[in-house]
């Protein structure tokens, strides 16, 4: 059920459990990167240019902000 708490896997395979909903597959590497990071720290907010940093360290083109709202918009959709 949608008031289920999620219970987030990291080791051994990534995996997302609400009730009976299960994810394990995501849209990319760094989209399941970024659920993984973003679920282990919980607890405090986080800067977008941080985020683009960790995911993307090789870069630093404007698009990379649009790469993070398409990541950040497929786990919603998930």
């Amino acid at each position: 059920a949608m008031n289920d708490p999620w219970q987030i896997t990291l080791l051994g395979g990534l995996r997302a459990q609400q009730g009976e909903r299960v994810i394990t597959r995501f849209k990319t590497q760094k989209v399941a990167a970024l659920f993984a990071y973003l679920a282990y720290h919980r607890r405090q907010a986080h800067a977008r240019e941080l985020l683009i940093e960790l995911l993307w360290p090789e870069s630093d083109t404007p698009t990379l902000r649009n790469s993070l709202s398409v990541a950040l918009s497929s786990l919603r959709h998930q």
